[in-house]
């Protein structure tokens, strides 16, 4: 199931959520996002990098390599609050980023 949000005008698939056998993932549509915005995907991709869980699960990417759908477990990243909050708040910010404090 992918989730598509406006930027600049236009719907993109921004991130997916897959249910493997062994567990779910999230994939991040950096490669989406990279083609409608590369300032919206650097800005994604340094805002879910800033906290330290998601930064080891994206470690490998980054804005020479925004053409990628990295997967991030939900069980082992994203269960903790700290990562989910980054996360939802990146999400927030790249819907509406005139709306989301720094």
């Amino acid at each position: 199931m992918s989730y598509y949000y406006n930027i600049g005008g236009k719907l993109t698939s921004v991130w997916a959520l897959y249910l493997y056998e062994s567990g779910p993932r999230v994939a991040v549509c950096l490669g989406s996002v990279s083609k409608t915005s590369t300032a919206a995907a650097i800005a994604l991709l340094k805002r879910l990098k800033a906290q330290p869980e998601l930064a080891t699960a994206l470690a490998g990417i980054e804005e020479w390599s925004l053409n990628r759908f990295p997967q991030v477990p939900v069980e082992s990243v994203l269960v903790g609050a700290e990562a989910e909050n980054a996360f939802f708040a990146a999400l927030n910010e790249l819907a509406d980023p005139s709306k989301v404090a720094s």
